[in-house]
């Protein structure tokens, strides 16, 4: 059969990218830990909340979708996701098109 690949933590590519209205945003976990993820402006400011919680080994999806943590939609333009797994960050950068 087919060889299975180790995990490796990571935040892989938010999709679709570019999204309208909402984006897919994909953790790959090698083993339980403690997983935050947040969107943030580009200037920094804390958009919304998407996980805080220990999350098992494997992949976790995670839909965005524009709204910020009041439910409102977003403005468009581009985002980072910030995913926090155990003592890692990981960035990947997404956009909004309206």
């Amino acid at each position: 059969g087919k060889v299975q690949h180790p995990l490796v933590t990571e935040l892989l590519s938010p999709a679709p990218n570019p999204f309208n209205p909402s984006t897919t945003i994909r953790l790959a976990v090698e083993k339980a830990a403690s997983a935050r993820v947040e969107i943030f402006s580009l200037i920094g400011q804390r958009v919304a909340f998407l996980l805080d919680e220990t999350v098992s080994p494997g992949y976790h999806n995670l839909v965005w979708d524009g709204r910020d943590r009041s439910g409102r939609p977003v403005a468009a333009g581009s985002y980072l996701v910030r995913a926090q797994i155990g003592g890692e960050v990981f960035i990947r950068r997404v956009t909004l098109l309206k």
